[in-house]
């Protein structure tokens, strides 16, 4: 049965050797200890923080699917009120589970994330595989890959009040 989590500071060793799979380190490679530690503290400290989250999809406990949306801080701007903006790396869903729209599903948890927090936009680099997923979710391609720009209705100012005030 499929379910979708997001993963905890409990999951961090989990992480970290999924990342190391994805980027095809094993224990032989000269860099692959260096980045395990590295990696460890990042997820620690980032998901700590909150400035970094990871959605798993899973079957029957086994991690089928990933994808990680990034928090970063520019100046707030006429565009961008509250200067919050965010990037999806790694989503990755297992060969065998491809076709069945679950990395449509992560990218959709991970955009209204994006949307809970007040991001003005998503940032994404996208493989010629996956350019057609993200271009039926609204992403732009830009120099250097993929945006979104979040409709964020809490970022809009409410005049509703304009259509429901009664004349005098």
């Amino acid at each position: 049965m499929l379910s979708y989590r997001f993963a905890d500071e409990k999951d961090v060793h989990l992480l970290v050797s999924l990342r190391l799979d994805f980027l095809e380190l094993i224990s032989t490679d000269e860099e692959y200890y260096e980045l395990k530690e590295n990696l460890k503290k990042y997820f620690e400290e980032k998901m700590h923080y909150e400035s970094c989250v990871v959605m798993l999809a899973e079957d029957n406990a086994a991690i089928i699917g990933t994808g990680m949306l990034s928090f970063y801080d520019s100046i707030p701007s006429i565009k961008n009120k509250t200067g919050k903006s965010a990037h999806i790396t790694n989503l990755y869903v297992h060969e065998s589970y491809r076709k069945q729209k679950i990395g449509a599903l992560l990218l959709t948890k991970l955009v209204e994330f994006a949307r809970e927090k007040e991001c003005y936009s998503i940032s994404l680099n996208a493989s010629d595989d996956s350019k057609d997923l993200f271009s039926r979710h609204v992403f732009k391609k830009v120099e250097g890959g993929m945006i979104y720009e979040v409709p964020n209705k809490k970022l809009i100012k409410d005049n509703s009040e304009l259509y429901n005030a009664n004349p005098l």
